[in-house]
This record gives C-alpha cells, sequence and structure tokens, in this order.
C-alpha cells in the first residue's frame, strides 16, 4: 500500500493530518514515523499511531545516529538510539525500521569494498536492531545493483532473511549507479521469494540530485516519464506493478510531510486510471491534488 511519511519534527497538525489519512483510508495508506528530534509525542498522537494495523507502520532510523556500520562497531551512541527508538516504536506498535549503512552516507560507490565482508560484519547490527524488536530494512543509497545481489545473497547464506529486509529508494536509484527500475524490481522479487521483507521509497528526481520531490509535482516537471535507462515505460506504470508484485509492502511516499496528503491523492487516482500497463507515465492527469 502507500504511505505517507512524517517526523516528530513536524507541525503537530501535520502528523495528525497524516494519521487521519490512514485512518480514513484502511488498507490503502499507511505511515513512516521518523522519531529525529524528539521522542515528546503527545498522548493522543502515540495512541492513534499505536490503533493503526502494525501492517500499515514503519519507522525510519534516525538516520544522524544510527547505521549499521557504527551498530555492528558498538558504537555506544548509536546502540543507545536504537534502544531508545525501540521502546518508542513499542509504544507506537512499529516492529520494522529502515536504516542506512552508515550515518554520514559515503556519496562513493560502495563496489570498491567486499559486499559479502560488509554483510557479514553489518550483520551484528542487524541483530541488534532485531533483538531490540525492530526489523532493520537497509535502505539502498549510492550502492549498485550488482553490490546488493552479493550482500543480500551473503546474508540469506547466514540466515538473516526471516529477520531483515531491503529497502528499494527509487529516486537513489536515479542519482547513484543508475539502474532500470525493471532490473531492481526483479531484484525485489527475488528477495521476496527467499523470505526477506521488502520496503519501497518513491518520489521524484531529476537525476541530477536527490531531490525527494513528490509525485504529483514530479508529474508537472516531467520526471516520471519514460527514459530508457531509469523507467522504460515510465515510474507511474512501474510503480502499479511493483504494487502488485509486493502487495505485503508500504511504498512511502517520501516528500516534505505537508505535501503527503495531495502526494497520496495524487499517486491513488493515477494508479486507478492507469489500466495500460504500457502507458507512458506523462499521459495520467494529476487527479485529486486538493
Amino acid at each position: 500500500m502507500l504511505a505517507v511519511v512524517v517526523a516528530s519534527k513536524d507541525p503537530l497538525e501535520i502528523i495528525s493530518e497524516s494519521i487521519a489519512l490512514v485512518e480514513r483510508f484502511p488498507g490503502q495508506c499507511g505511515i513512516e514515523f521518523g522519531l529525529c528530534e524528539s521522542f515528546d509525542l503527545p498522548e493522543n498522537i502515540v495512541e492513534r499511531v499505536a490503533a493503526l494495523p502494525v501492517s500499515a507502520k514503519a519507522l525510519h532510523a534516525d538516520r544522524n545516529a544510527i547505521g549499521l556500520e557504527g551498530l555492528s562497531s558498538g558504537n555506544v551512541e548509536a546502540v543507545a538510539r536504537v534502544q531508545a527508538e525501540a521502546r518508542i516504536c513499542k509504544a507506537l506498535a512499529i516492529d520494522r525500521a529502515v536504516v542506512h549503512s552508515r550515518v554520514q552516507v559515503d556519496r562513493r560507490p560502495h563496489d570498491e569494498s567486499n559486499p559479502r565482508a560488509s554483510a557479514r560484519v553489518w550483520a551484528v547490527g542487524a541483530l541488534c536492531m532485531a533483538n531490540a524488536g525492530l526489523t532493520p530494512l537497509y535502505e539502498k543509497t549510492v550502492e549498485s545493483l550488482n553490490w546488493f545481489e552479493e550482500f543480500f545473497d551473503e546474508w540469506d547464506r547466514l540466515g538473516l532473511a526471516p529477520q531483515t529486509g531491503f529497502t528499494l529508494d527509487i529516486g537513489h536509484a536515479r542519482v547513484w549507479q543508475r539502474t532500470s527500475l525493471e532490473h531492481w524490481l526483479q531484484f525485489t522479487q527475488q528477495l521476496q521469494a527467499r523470505g526477506f521483507e521488502l520496503h519501497f521509497h518513491v518520489h521524484g528526481n531529476n537525476g541530477e540530485a536527490d531531490q525527494h520531490r513528490a509525485l504529483h509535482l514530479a508529474w508537472e516537471e516531467g520526471l516520471l516519464a519514460p527514459s530508457a535507462d531509469y523507467a522504460p515505460r515510465g515510474v507511474l506504470p512501474w510503480l502499479g506493478e511493483a504494487m502488485a508484485a509486493h502487495p505485503n509492502a508500504l511504498f512511502t511516499l517520501e516528500n516534505v510531510a505537508h505535501l503527503g496528503p495531495q502526494a497520496f491523492r495524487y499517486t491513488r487516482n493515477a494508479l486507478a486510471h492507469a489500466t495500460d500497463k504500457e502507458a507512458a507515465s506523462n499521459s495520467l492527469e494529476p487527479l485529486c491534488v486538493e
């Protein structure tokens, strides 16, 4: 299902509006929460999030403090932060968390390193999160598809499939180590067959910067149109196919929180009208973006 994103730093009215969207569209809309700056959430917000289905919720672990590398090395700040976020997530009834490889993401390709060696080392960090009650969903940033294929093959060999997962950020896939979304979808389906959990971040960009453009704005700017080396059939037709292939995954519309309702309504309606899988994404009208 589609999901909207909020963070504890966002104004309470925006957080409440996003929760209301999930409450209004059960089974169609979920939420991804970031505890970026504060754990001091009002009791009514905690109660409303806790009441949402577990399958409709995820955490984005604090990327300024938590990374698989730091957790694996026993970094005191990272371990303490995971434990603190896990305690709040227990109250929110959230049991999975998107996590980056490093706190400060290295913008150089990881292909020069050994993905299998990294997988063995970072398994420690993944198990640290799992033991705290959060399934770690390792997010693709600068790494290539080939890198991830070897990495997750090693995690599968180590028996981590039931306890871990993968987050495909389709915007990152356009900016760093560009590979067709069609190939990424084949990879996510292979991971699903192996028992890994899948999660997605969806936003538009121009391929030059990590813009995190809401899809209704990305449509207006032509960023969802077919692209031979990225989305041959367009982003929206690919998204519809990916959602059908991964019915239990959250597809978080990862844009600024106040645009969440508009992005959700646009994407929901655009997908509903995209009956032709080969339709060019730029032929879809930006419906219902009030």
